[in-house]
């Protein structure tokens, strides 16, 4: 699941699993190209093939490259394409749908581990990494699950009553202000800039991978949203660019927002309009994966069951069928793993996503019912009488606190030493008003506003464009 970019330089081919390789080519001088660099500061990644130089791409999906040597010359061929699958007219019933999806889940799980690998596991409070393991193999059992997260983060309080189920090993990874910081900007380096800063959470779990020697090969549980058929409605593209995708929260400008708006919407039509096909065919490829390409860097193989061929065939055809909320996935987990799904909550909403009993049916109708009542109370200035007011403190529920870490050093002096810097590169590439509006964004978020992403998208670019021109910031110093 690598790279692979390609040019034509000097009338010849070039292709590279690294974009910062083409810097050793004779006489190559890389040019920002603006496109992609827009859709990463507007949606945290880039539209379709292109990368961050100009006349340089990503292989597209599913093709096979031909160059002729003597004619200098390129052909291209998709050797296979989503419209070679029949969509469902009818939805077949729901429990055999649950029966089929469960059946090619475990079979793509189980495909992947192999006897005598050393397989392991990044292991949240979430559903996808807990079904993955639920479906591995008895023979790979014990095996080593890692977490990371803030202490006493819910992450790892889950995670470790599913290692326990299942007789393996749970291994922490702590995040914290002192920790979270250096290792992401050699990344940046490392992976040509393939993520946001922000976002390499992997490699707090991946430095304790290797130190303590864990495991070689990772299954990772990216790409779960598609099992859960939680894509979104065709029809609502526009607020799925604007407000999912976050373009409305990142736009620098109109300008900016409108043309990343367009080449998106551009791209969709691409895909045939089909909210299936662009998941797969460019999020997954370009913002997805980027905890495979960080632990690519490391030497640790990265094997990911959602994205099995058989199970995204079946899922696929489904599609045009089951609406964006439909619900095969969860009942799916508590039919085939029931033990992992039946009591553990779910980091999300701290609750288990079984069929609830009584009691927790009751006592969610009396919450509704006192929050009903207390909406109407303090419409007169009243409240709802309280039988104990000492509340008992939840652990944190979000692994990460990024929004405060980035307001305390060693985070602070890094954000604003490369944002405020009057040598800076990112302004030659914006106009006046987004660079200032850059500056903005990171002084509004140290008087108390979280506009930690989008602040580390600029400092990603900075980052960057230093290491390419400037050679700086390669190593983390």
């Amino acid at each position: 699941m690598g790279r692979l970019y390609w040019t034509v330089y000097q009338n010849a081919l070039v292709w590279t699993g690294e974009l910062k390789s083409l810097l050793s080519l004779p006489n190559y001088q890389p040019k920002i190209d603006r496109a992609p660099m827009e859709d990463f500061l507007g949606l945290r990644y880039m539209i379709g093939d292109r990368s961050w130089f100009e006349n340089v791409e990503l292989l597209p999906a599913a093709t096979v490259f031909t160059w002729d040597i003597p004619g200098k010359t390129l052909s291209r061929n998709r050797y296979w394409g989503w419209d070679e699958l029949t969509p469902l007219t009818t939805p077949p019933p729901e429990s055999e749908a649950v029966e089929t999806l469960g059946h090619l889940f475990v079979d793509a799980v189980q495909s992947r581990v192999y006897p005598g690998e050393r397989v392991g596991l990044t292991l949240s409070g979430g559903l996808d990494s807990r079904a993955i393991l639920a479906a591995m193999p008895d023979h790979s059992h014990p095996v080593n699950t890692i977490t990371h997260g803030r202490k006493d983060c819910e992450d790892y309080r889950i995670a470790a009553q599913v290692a326990a189920i299942a007789g393996d090993n749970s291994y922490f990874a702590e995040m914290n202000a002192e920790n979270w910081l250096f290792s992401r900007v050699k990344t940046i380096w490392e992976t040509d800039a393939y993520g946001s800063f922000i976002h390499f959470h992997f490699l707090s779990s991946l430095t304790q991978i290797k130190t303590q020697d864990l495991f070689n090969i990772n299954l990772h549980g990216a790409w779960g949203d598609v099992t859960a058929m939680n894509i979104f409605d065709g029809l609502k593209f526009p607020d799925v660019v604007n407000k999912r995708l976050g373009l409305e929260k990142f736009a620098l400008s109109l300008q900016h927002k409108n043309s990343v708006f367009e080449r998106m919407n551009n791209y969709f039509k691409l895909c045939h309009s089909s909210p299936h096909i662009i998941w797969m065919d460019h999020r997954i490829r370009r913002f997805i994966f980027k905890d495979i390409n960080v632990s690519l860097v490391q030497g640790i193989e990265t094997r990911a069951p959602f994205i099995d061929c058989s199970l995204q065939d079946f899922l696929f055809t489904l599609s045009s069928t089951f609406s964006e909320d439909s619900n095969l996935y969860k009942p799916m987990l508590c039919q085939f793993f029931p033990k992992y799904y039946q009591t553990i909550p779910w980091q999300s909403t701290g609750e288990p996503i079984s069929p609830p009993n009584f009691t927790r049916q009751v006592q969610k109708k009396l919450v509704q019912f006192q929050t009903k009542v207390t909406g109407k109370l303090n419409q007169f200035g009243l409240s709802f009488p309280q039988a104990n007011s000492s509340k008992k403190r939840k652990p944190d529920k979000d692994y990460a606190n990024y929004a405060e870490w980035m307001r305390q050093n060693p985070a602070y002096s890094l954000y604003q030493t490369i944002l405020e810097n009057p040598n800076a590169l990112y302004p030659e590439y914006l106009s006046p008003e987004e660079t200032k509006k850059i500056k903005q964004n990171w002084q509004r978020h140290l008087n108390g506003e979280d506009l930690g992403d989008s602040v580390s998208l600029a400092l990603t670019l900075e980052l960057w464009l230093q290491q390419v021109f400037n050679q700086k910031y390669r190593t983390g110093e």
